[in-house]
């Protein structure tokens, strides 16, 4: 049981790590005019 919780757990964590990357991205891209390609 708390083998999955720390699962779901590190799959948020890395999901919320790749979402704040591609905005961080997105916004710099915005920013200087340049083309924005998610990954």
């Amino acid at each position: 049981m708390v083998g999955r919780s720390l699962q779901l757990l590190n799959r948020r964590l890395d999901r919320a790590v790749y979402l704040g990357r591609e905005f961080m991205r997105s916004e710099l891209a915005l920013v200087t005019g340049q083309d924005y390609v998610q990954d």
